[in-house]
């Protein structure tokens, strides 16, 4: 991921909720480590949104949100229940510019870390969407912790498609 969002054309992202896992909190914006990887929010309370792509409410890409599922200190993570999304739920995002808009899930899978399809899930173009990450699946403590990557996609209410 390299294209850079113009604060200018969009407003940033504030908040997320996610009726259906009782989620509803802040979101901050966040970027690459020094390791070049994506950086969570430390706060397991709070969800990133990846600044250095696409926002919510983009006419085209990936917005991608991500948080952590949990932590050895701080317990169950805002995003502990994403893979209990189904096809059809809701999620709301609210800007600084006060509007709310809302999504609709289309997929959710699990994903192995070393397999995650970054140029599709990071994709500048393409139609609008939302992505949701966090992780999942078998934790292994001795390789690094979890194994794989829930991810989550969800299309603007408006341009509600049936799917197949």
């Amino acid at each position: 991921p390299s294209v850079e969002a113009s604060p200018d054309l969009y407003a940033v992202p504030r908040r997320v909720r996610v009726p259906a896992i009782d989620v509803s909190t802040s979101i901050v914006p966040v970027a690459l480590d020094e390791n070049d990887a994506l950086e969570v929010p430390d706060d397991i309370r709070i969800v990133g949104w990846y600044e250095l792509g696409v926002p919510p409410g983009a006419d085209r890409g990936s917005a991608v949100l991500v948080a952590h599922r949990d932590g050895r200190e701080q317990g169950r993570g805002v995003f502990y229940r994403l893979g209990e999304l189904s096809p059809g739920d809701r999620v709301f995002v609210r800007d600084d510019a006060g509007e709310s808009l809302e999504y609709r899930v289309v997929s959710r899978e699990s994903i192995l870390k070393k397999k995650l399809p970054y140029d599709e899930l990071f994709a500048v173009d393409g139609p609008p969407r939302l992505t949701l990450i966090s992780c999942g699946g078998y934790y292994d403590p001795g390789n690094g912790g979890y194994q794989d990557n829930v991810v989550v996609v969800a299309v603007p209410a408006k341009q509600d498609v049936t799917s197949d």
